[in-house]
């Protein structure tokens, strides 16, 4: 394969009915991701967390966010990347939703 091709995770989909007030797992990520793109579906808005702990992110209900890590790559060797392995969570930033999804998606290169 080509170097720096881009790349796309397959996604993960994490259903409303699921979502409590305690960070639940999203997903992995399955490659060093320099871009990552959460939509919530739901009609309730979300917490995003890397660690389980502590919360990252807020996406509001209706809406996404992007994570461009490249913005960083200038003071990194060109290079500024999510680590492999690394679990997405999410907890209720709201009400309990009665409807939608959070789906992270995401971007590599090769």
């Amino acid at each position: 394969m080509s170097k720096n091709a881009v790349n796309s995770m397959e996604m993960q989909v994490f259903l409303f009915g699921d979502l409590t007030l305690g960070f639940k797992p999203v997903g992995i990520l399955p490659e060093p991701l320099n871009f990552i793109r959460i939509v919530n579906t739901m009609d309730e808005p979300a917490i995003i967390s890397f660690d389980g702990q502590y919360g990252n992110d807020y996406v509001q209900a209706g809406s996404s966010i992007d994570i461009n890590n490249q913005a960083c790559a200038p003071t990194s060797n060109g290079r500024s990347l999510f680590k492999k392995g690394t679990t997405v969570y999410v907890k209720r930033g709201g009400g309990i939703p009665k409807s939608g999804t959070l789906i992270v998606s995401g971007f590599y290169l090769e």
